[in-house]
């Protein structure tokens, strides 16, 4: 019970640092009842909101028992987690024993608190909350304060250029309506979580872009992370990274139609296709960095000052190296392009390279299926659909279950229908 409460807590916070509307406040109760060993938990959560936005969250546990010394030391217990947060404005808990039955509140304010966090991602946040930890560490303390908190956000948000951290308000709707649904089937210990969207669930590829696509009847969350990450919009990412955590089974289905969608969950029931997917993104650039010198640790520094800055890197591509040195490609996501190559010019004497070139136009094609763990030749009968087309393939990278070639852009989406019909995915 306190793990989920917890739990509830954590991700209702997330989801309202993301978040900023207008609208008249409405209120949302939750409730979750259990009796065990004669004793009966009650779990209550009131949530205000503003349009698809939480702006408050109030939660109350309560427990009846006749057993003074369990309620005692359950008291003892809230109190020494909730204490950690005494620093913290807005955030405020209350418990006590009344007879037999014990109380434990907790009221947040998120309206307040999402002010100094405005335009944050989810990886934001995690990175606030571990420099806060670290800060404290090093002052000698076991608990994080405010002022950690607020420091911390001074150097992830601070740190960087605002230009790329903005979300947009369909960002903000995605990413906050989908979290809060997954805490509150986590929560409450849902049969799934229903995602209602434009589209009647998961296909094998963009049905815009590849009129052939077919709806998928079970997906697994390992394949739908991968499409996600790779280009499929259907879901976001984080959706599906928070449904697999904790076991939440996902429906994606449609809002105007009764169609019964798609299910995300951990094991299939119908047989195993070779390829699940194919997903095509094309927010993708490439930057090369030539004449490197051929010998350890220069991966590191290269990738370790990009990371400093928040740049993530997809596609790497390392050439053998001759006359002692060696060249390195990457892929980055195109509104980081300019940050990126200001970053590697700016450490260009001491990571010691010689050129630095980027390209534009590309795009990233990929593969997902769980089935070519178990499957040889799946990567050769990708490239042969390519090669019958014509397209030429620039780079490629590869997991367990995904393999991701870098084309040219204007050759995006032929080859993206040209594999979807070397697998047999059409309908």
């Amino acid at each position: 019970m306190k793990k989920s409460l917890i739990f509830c807590i954590s991700l209702f916070l997330f989801v309202f640092l993301l978040s900023g509307c207008e609208n008249e406040v409405k209120t949302m109760t939750c409730t979750k009842t259990t009796n065990q060993n004669n004793t009966k938990m009650s779990l209550n959560y009131e949530v205000d909101y503003k349009g698809n936005y939480v702006t408050k969250v109030k939660s109350v546990e309560i427990v009846e028992s006749d057993d003074s010394e369990y309620l005692n030391t359950l008291k003892e217990q809230t109190e020494n987690i909730y204490s950690a947060y005494n620093n913290i404005e807005n955030y405020n808990y209350k418990t006590e024993i009344n007879g037999n039955t014990f109380t434990s509140t907790v009221d947040i304010d998120y309206e307040k608190i999402a002010l100094a966090t405005s335009g944050a991602t989810g990886a934001d946040l995690a990175n606030i909350v571990n420099e806060a930890a670290l800060r404290a560490v090093r002052m000698g303390r076991e608990k994080v304060l405010q002022e950690d908190l607020m420091e911390s956000v001074e150097v992830v948000i601070a740190g960087k250029e605002k230009k790329d951290r903005i979300l947009s308000e369909k960002e903000k709707r995605v990413v906050a309506v989908h979290e809060v649904g997954h805490a509150l089937a986590a929560a409450l210990h849902a049969d799934a979580c229903e995602i209602y969207t434009d589209v009647d669930g998961v296909y094998t590829a963009d049905p815009r872009k590849v009129p052939t696509a077919r709806k998928l009847k079970e997906i697994t969350y390992d394949e739908m992370l991968d499409l996600a990450t790779s280009g499929a919009g259907v879901l976001h990412n984080r959706s599906v990274e928070m449904a697999k955590k904790y076991g939440v089974p996902l429906v994606v289905r449609s809002s105007l139609n009764n169609s019964e969608g798609t299910v995300v969950k951990e094991v299939v029931s119908v047989e195993r296709m070779l390829i699940s997917g194919v997903a095509l993104d094309t927010d993708a650039v490439r930057i090369a960095v030539l004449g490197l010198r051929d010998v350890p640790g220069v991966a590191f520094k290269v990738f370790d000052t990009l990371a400093k800055k928040n740049i993530n890197v997809d596609v790497i591509l390392q050439s053998i190296g001759r006359s002692g040195t060696k060249d390195i490609s990457f892929t980055v996501n195109k509104d980081d392009l300019e940050d990126a190559v200001a970053t590697l010019e700016e450490h260009k004497d001491r990571l010691g390279f010689k050129e630095l070139h980027s390209e534009r136009g590309i795009a990233k094609l990929s593969i997902v299926g769980s089935g070519m763990l178990s499957n040889p030749g799946v990567a050769a009968k990708m490239f042969e659909s390519l090669y019958n087309e014509g397209v030429n393939i620039n780079m490629i990278s590869t997991s367990e279950i995904r393999i991701t070639v870098l084309i040219s852009e204007k050759d995006g989406v032929r080859a993206m229908n040209a594999v979807h019909d070397a697998f047999g995915l059409a309908d």
